[in-house]
């Protein structure tokens, strides 16, 4: 996730996509599921393996396996950080929508300015108005339960 959002989307996230969970939609990826993130898991938790085994079994595992283990989260954390970021150089990610692909996203591009998430003229509501909704018992009426 870390990588995900630094280095892939650049720290932009399309707030209104999170909320489309139709098939096709910007963060569907495939089947509804993010298989490189999946593979990257793998990869990163296939190196703390040799370590677990070894708290069974000591014999089993070399003393560079133990080691392995030792480093846990520095070595896991790296491992699958490297993965996930060569497999989406080659396999670009959607990020934003396909009607918002042409603008140039720099870093954080969707938390400046004022956009918190939305690009420019995305909204229908002016500039400084919050987008308020009451409920029932804001107003003073009763809810019926």
């Amino acid at each position: 996730m870390i990588v995900h959002y630094w280095v892939v989307q650049k720290g932009n996230i399309h707030v209104p996509s999170l909320y489309d969970g139709t098939r096709g939609a910007t963060y569907w990826y495939w089947g509804g599921f993010n298989w490189i993130a999946y593979f990257a898991f793998v990869v990163g938790m296939s190196f703390g393996l040799p370590g677990i085994i070894a708290n069974y079994q000591p014999q089993a595992v070399s003393q560079a396996g133990k080691d392995m283990y030792t480093l846990g989260w520095i070595l896991t954390f790296t491992a699958s950080a490297v993965s996930y970021s060569l497999i989406t150089y080659f396999f670009k990610l959607r990020i934003v929508p396909p009607a918002y692909e042409s603008v140039p996203l720099g870093y954080e591009y969707l938390g400046k300015e004022g956009r918190d998430g939305f690009f420019d003229g995305e909204r229908d509501v002016s500039e400084g108005s919050p987008v308020l909704v009451s409920s029932p018992m804001e107003k003073g009426e009763k809810q019926d339960v």
